[in-house]
């Protein structure tokens, strides 16, 4: 696998793929979809997906605690809401946008992470993440968290504006719209 059991325990996983020549991932469990790996992360995710013969999806798993294998990203400063790193074995600084709170509380001093390619392609993607994440409780944890919050914003009633404090920028006169056909 990727790591020792005690260590993969520890880990996320996300699966990054390259559409209209960008990267991105969805990760439904925590609310993102299509979000854009840019700024050095999408240089990579492009050197992890040569690395492992050109593939176009990829596992990544990651941690903001020491595992055996992988690189190893260092904190510069926050920025834009998220992070810049640095990863010295690949010579790159990356920025890491405030997604990077969908996993961790606060910014990691340091990152830890390694790619696999993702078995099947694209389709099998949200089967396999969802195999793989059973046996990460962080992950469960953090969704369980996000599951919540999401249910508690449902829930909570949405004020509807009254006619007055509409924001209509014009009037429309009853002149005008008799000549909109439906």
């Amino acid at each position: 696998m990727v790591a020792s059991a005690e260590q993969f325990k520890r880990m996320f996983v996300i699966a990054p793929y390259r559409e209209a020549g960008f990267w991105m991932f969805d990760d439904l469990e925590v609310g993102l979809l299509q979000e854009l790996l840019v700024k050095g992360t999408d240089t990579v995710m492009s050197l992890l997906a040569q690395h492992l013969g050109g593939v176009h999806e990829m596992l990544v798993y990651f941690s903001d605690e020491p595992v055996d294998e992988g690189l190893h990203a260092w904190l510069v400063e926050p920025e834009l809401g998220g992070a810049n790193y640095d990863i010295p074995e690949l010579g790159i600084r990356a920025w890491l946008c405030p997604a990077l709170f969908m996993y961790f509380d606060k910014v990691p001093k340091q990152l830890w992470f390694t790619a696999r390619r993702a078995p099947g392609g694209r389709k099998e993607i949200p089967s396999v993440l969802r195999k793989i994440r059973g046996h990460m409780p962080r992950h469960r944890e953090r969704s369980a968290l996000y599951a919540e919050a999401e249910k508690e914003r449902l829930l909570r009633p949405t004020p509807r504006p009254s006619e007055e404090s509409w924001p209509w920028p014009y009037e429309v006169s009853e002149e005008s719209r008799s000549g909109f056909t439906w």
